[in-house]
């Protein structure tokens, strides 16, 4: 891939909000993809979670629907990212980028959920991000 590629970004098409209390869930605002049409990328990111209890986990899930305030699903085309503490408790930071299938549906968001006893880690925010 070309490394100047899928690095723009949109103020309009993006959105990040800090993660959620153990045993809590949380979710970007919906952002509009349809411009993508097969020519962008979706960039997943989470900041560096100090207090992420080690062997406790976020789970981040895309999440896709036809509209803005419908009912949002877990997409087929982007599995369940997993963070997981280390020992001694932390994770680093976290990027993924995934292509836009054209089956995707017109509005995606991210959802964030921290497992019960976490830790704390409502001062790190996790994002969502339509590249082109």
């Amino acid at each position: 891939m070309d490394e100047f590629k899928y690095h723009r970004k949109d103020a309009l098409l993006l959105d990040s909000k800090k993660l959620p209390a153990a045993g809590a869930t949380a979710s970007t605002d919906a952002i509009d993809i349809e411009s993508a049409d097969g020519k962008a990328e979706l960039a997943l990111t989470v900041e560096t979670l100090a207090n992420l209890v080690a062997q406790k986990t976020v789970k981040l899930t895309l999440k896709e629907c036809d509209t803005a305030d419908g009912e949002f699903t877990a997409v087929a085309w982007a599995g369940v990212q997993t963070l997981t503490g280390k020992s001694g408790n932390g994770c680093d930071a976290f990027e993924q980028r995934i292509g836009i299938p054209s089956t995707a549906k017109k509005f995606v968001k991210l959802e964030a959920a921290a497992a019960a006893d976490a830790g704390d880690n409502t001062g790190a925010a996790f994002g969502l991000a339509l590249l082109f």
